[in-house]
């Protein structure tokens, strides 16, 4: 167990790493042994620290995002559920957008099925209630910037790591909450071939059940309430591709059209 003033140290060491772009070794081994509750700490002291306690800083957040809603991720990293992370404000990308690769460290993307809140969601209601509160669901593509090196990392220093989330781009069709989004095709073009085929199926065999594990998780936090227009990422649908200067990527989501994403020569 890591001592408890400590954790800010390392929330700052991971906050340098972002800043100077420069990827770090996994904290595991020189910080000691963290438990998930240390690294959820970790991951909102450096997310939200400037607008104070976790709870009290959900203005500050876009939304959340789900990691490793793949059963078979799952067993792979020991785990009984996913786990999430937080979508810090200002951290959307507008579709078509085109960033500069060098203000990564080592990015990659995946297509997600995003849900927007419509009506605000006591997370003490029950999940099928909370789900018809949901307005529309959207493609989505989530970038990812681990800041590990090689993208070698626990599960702990993931957490701790925000879930490697460096930003999100959410498509401008939407769909209604009474489609069934269950299992919905998704392509994944990387400079125009395809690469990767999928389905929604892939978060947790349905949307509506990474929806739910994401509100026990939150209240567990200590998170009363998701406000009106929080987005929810509900987990990749394939794996994660890294991306280089002059890569382009596409996904395009059944029923709901295709979000691109440039990165310059």
């Amino acid at each position: 167990m890591v001592s408890p003033d400590r954790l800010p140290a390392i929330a700052a060491e991971l906050r340098d790493a972002r800043a100077y772009l420069t990827a770090i070794n996994q904290l595991e081994g020189r910080w000691g042994a963290l438990s998930l509750d240390e690294a959820y700490a970790i991951q909102h002291h450096d997310a939200v620290t400037a607008a104070g306690s976790y709870p009290a800083a959900a203005e500050a957040l876009d939304g959340f995002k789900l990691g490793f809603t793949s059963h078979v991720k799952m067993a792979q990293m020991n785990l009984s559920t996913p786990i999430y992370g937080l979508l810090p404000r200002g951290s959307r990308i507008a579709a078509g957008a085109t960033l500069s690769r060098a203000a990564y460290i080592q990015p990659r993307v995946e297509p997600e099925l995003a849900v927007v809140v419509g009506r605000s969601i006591p997370l003490d209601m029950h999940q099928d209630e909370a789900w018809l509160r949901l307005d529309h669901a959207c493609a989505a593509m989530e970038l990812l910037d681990s800041r590990y090196r090689d993208y070698k990392f626990s599960v702990t220093d993931v957490i701790a790591d925000n879930t490697s989330a460096a930003g999100y781009l959410l498509g401008s069709e939407r769909l209604p909450l009474s489609r069934d989004l269950g299992n919905l095709g998704v392509l994944f073009y990387k400079n125009g071939t395809l690469i990767e085929a999928a389905s929604t199926a892939a978060a947790l065999e349905h949307p509506k059940h990474a929806f739910a594990a994401l509100l026990t998780m939150l209240r567990g936090h200590g998170l009363t309430e998701l406000t009106e227009g929080a987005v929810i990422l509900t987990g990749g649908l394939t794996a994660a591709h890294a991306m280089a200067p002059g890569d382009h990527a596409r996904i395009i989501l059944e029923g709901l059209g295709a979000v691109d994403l440039q990165f310059a020569s």
